[in-house]
């Protein structure tokens, strides 16, 4: 059996939000037909220098017979007629990127004005499990487990960046809000899989108190399945980390001490009293060290040889869906070529 390891991830995931959004009529003691056009922009939420979409759509006038044109940042980029749609791109982080639309209608001009500004948000995450301290990956969430989520929001406002802790966060887990995490200053959350989970979209919104800018991320997280790894330990040397059991070990010594290490269990540590460990040899139940019940003494019988199956199962006792099991066959005595 190899040994594992799993790259800490950083998920970097960006969004902004409209700061203004206007109308206006050319024509004086004309009804305000502006307010009959709705701008819309996809991705809702841009990021910086992301390209984005924006629509015009309207129940009360047929865009597709007038003339409308569309300034971007003072520059026009499209103009005809049914012209409903265009797509930009948005500036670098904390700039504000300006779209004009403005249309032809039978009753008068009317124009409309949206300002994107762009922000971001980086979520990183990890599972609230027990890894042994030399594992260099990160920690994996499992069923009946915990992952924090952190956001790291970068949002600015006249050049300035916005403290984290003084915005105002929304948590949702698959679309739904969950409230008593979500609040001012709350840029971390903690969630909890069920007993039959499924992958959990995480998403979070941070804002100023104002509301006048945001940023939106998300990332799904999968639930993973706990793990038992055994390493030989070497009385002089200690645990021999450099290489799992697995899927055979040849006993040449009088005795070996082999070590089950758990992995991604809700268990603060190895020998928590909620972890169970079950070792077998050749089918038959043993008891773990005296010591330490996740350890094992093997002694070879003098003048025999042959092989044999030795197993370990782990559980925690309050988890029922976290357990694991790995198994490697001991050779013993004189070996035949």
């Amino acid at each position: 059996m190899k040994n594992f390891f799993y790259p800490i991830f950083l998920l970097v995931l960006l969004g902004s939000i409209f700061l203004s959004s206007s109308s206006s009529l050319a024509q004086v003691g004309i009804p305000q037909v502006g307010d009959s056009i709705a701008l819309t922009v996809y991705p809702n939420q841009p990021g910086p220098n992301q390209r984005f979409e924006v629509q015009a759509e309207s129940f009360s006038v047929n865009l597709d017979t007038i003339k409308i044109t569309w300034v971007v940042n003072g520059k026009v980029v499209a103009s005809g007629v049914g012209v409903k749609s265009i797509t930009a791109t948005t500036g670098a982080l904390g700039t504000n990127t300006s779209v004009l639309m403005s249309a032809a209608t039978p009753v008068g001009d009317i124009s409309k004005t949206i300002s994107i500004q762009s922000a971001s948000i980086h979520l990183s995450w990890e599972g609230i499990t027990y890894v042994p301290s030399f594992y260099k990956g990160m920690p994996l969430p499992v069923s009946e487990g915990a992952v924090k989520i952190t956001a790291f929001p970068d949002i600015t406002k006249g050049g300035v960046k916005i403290s984290d802790s003084t915005l105002v966060y929304t948590w949702k887990v698959n679309g739904n809000v969950i409230s008593d995490a979500s609040g001012y200053g709350k840029s971390s959350f903690t969630y909890v899989y069920p007993k039959i989970s499924r992958p959990a979209t995480i998403e979070v919104s941070a804002t100023p108190s104002d509301q006048a800018i945001a940023a939106v991320a998300s990332v799904t997280i999968s639930p993973n399945d706990p793990k038992i790894v055994i390493y030989e330990e070497n009385p002089i040397l200690g645990l021999l980390t450099n290489r799992a059991i697995g899927p055979s070990f040849l006993l040449t010594d009088e005795e070996s001490r082999f070590v089950g290490v758990p992995y991604f269990f809700s268990a603060k540590k190895r020998s928590d009293p909620l972890m169970s460990y079950q070792w077998r040899v050749g089918g038959n139940a043993v008891l773990g060290s005296m010591d330490d019940p996740s350890a094992i003494v093997l002694r070879p019988e003098k003048g025999v040889s042959g092989n044999a199956e030795v197993s370990l199962e782990a559980s925690q006792t309050n988890k029922i869906l976290q357990g694991a099991r790995t198994i490697f066959t001991i050779a013993f005595g004189p070996q035949r070529n």
